[in-house]
């Protein structure tokens, strides 16, 4: 009896100690499927962003999931709503300039929103003798603002959507004591009935513009703007929503606002006669670019009563749903995922089949558990999908 104790007593152990090996090979397996995993995503994403960007930068044509969908016609209707102030639910508006000479003259409130991002800007800027397509000719010739705006330091083209008219750019800008601020966006055009235009703007990424240590980047940018002619006179006018943050304080921001804003509309002012007087606005037309490609406004958003139909289910001014295309990124995975999850529940089957009282059994165990609570974690509430960014860019083209 005594042998034949010793002789279980010896395949026990023998059994726990095979156990918690198997457990272990496991998790060893796991781990390193889950590095070759990261590392063949890493070599063949960095592939295909840079055949995106090829794409975009040197044969300029358009990537579907990329520029043609970047900025909606949502974001559209959406700025309409904000330049009519249809909704007032953001917050009240508080006046901060009327000023005007012979000239020009210029409007501005501003207001603090309610998701606690930055201050926004309410402006209307009125030019006497002007036609609306020379002032949107003036506001997108980057190559001339490099002339006048003293702020802009480099400017350019990353990619242009022959299909929905998106361009997408690049703007460095330098500001007194402050370093360098670059500038990545997207911009979108519309002509509406009787010579009436709008621009939504967006900051956005892209693989082209890159990050750099010298420069400070500009995440978050949104401004619109509609421009038309002043009825029963020869003024233009246009009207602008704006909010961006360039890193500093939200009162500093606003006290360089209010003392430079009117010195900068004269300025811009007097090179919009120059532009006119030079006649650069005719030189614009050679080569493609957002405003010869500017599509014609949506026919319900010309209509009067659009208002009513669509505040119900109005997206936020910038938004845009990313839903779709995270969902088909994330199916794209799903064979790998799969895999993963079996290695790992096969492991957790060893543990808790056996159960194995061995030190190294319980670091097994409690591996696995540490796993399933961090997988746990990781999973969307609700079921739902993280919206994904959309690689996109343009320069600054109002401030």
């Amino acid at each position: 009896m005594g042998v034949l104790s010793r002789f279980v007593k010896s395949s026990e152990r023998n059994h726990e100690v095979f156990a918690t090996w198997v457990a272990l090979g496991i998790l060893f397996l796991y781990w390193c499927l889950g590095f070759i995993v990261a590392s063949v995503k890493r070599i063949f994403g960095r592939k295909a962003r840079a055949s995106k960007a090829r794409s975009c930068v040197e044969t300029s044509r358009c990537p579907a999931t990329a520029l043609e969908s970047l900025i909606k016609e949502s974001e559209l209707r959406k700025l309409i709503e904000e330049l009519d102030e249809v909704d007032q639910s953001s917050g009240n508006w508080s006046v901060v300039l009327d000023k005007r000479n012979d000239g020009v003259s210029y409007f501005a409130k501003r207001r603090e929103p309610k998701d606690g991002g930055p201050t926004e800007y309410l402006s209307t800027t009125t030019f006497e003798n002007c036609t609306a397509e020379l002032l949107r000719d003036f506001y997108m010739d980057n190559e001339f603002r490099l002339q006048w705006d003293s702020t802009v330091l480099k400017h350019e083209q990353l990619a242009l959507c022959l299909k929905s008219g998106t361009e997408v750019g690049r703007t460095v800008k330098k500001f007194p004591l402050m370093m360098a601020r670059e500038y990545v966006l997207a911009w979108r055009l519309w002509k509406a009935a009787e010579n009436t235009y709008f621009c939504v703007i967006k900051a956005c990424e892209h693989p082209a513009a890159p990050r750099r240590q010298e420069f400070k980047r500009v995440k978050e940018y949104l401004s619109g703007w509609r421009i038309q002619a002043v009825p029963g006179s020869n003024a233009c006018e246009v009207k602008m929503l704006h909010r961006e943050d360039i890193g500093v304080g939200k009162e500093m921001a606003k006290m360089a606002f209010s003392r430079g804003i009117w010195s900068y509309v004269n300025k811009m002012e007097h090179n919009l006669r120059s532009y006119k007087s030079s006649g650069l606005d005719k030189r614009r037309k050679a080569k493609p670019d957002a405003v010869t490609l500017c599509n014609k406004i949506p026919l319900e958003l010309e209509r009067k009563d659009f208002f009513a139909s669509s505040r119900s289910h109005s997206q936020s001014y910038g938004g845009g749903s990313a839903d779709r295309t995270s969902q088909n990124g994330s199916d794209r995975h799903k064979p790998v995922s799969f895999l993963m999850q079996s290695v790992f529940l096969l492991g957790w089957a060893v543990v808790l089949g056996h159960g194995s009282s061995s030190i190294g059994s319980k670091v097994a165990a409690a591996v696995f558990m540490n796993k399933a609570v961090r997988r746990r974690r990781q999973l969307p509430r609700g079921g739902g999908h993280q919206p994904c960014r959309y690689i996109s860019k343009s320069f600054s083209i109002h401030r």
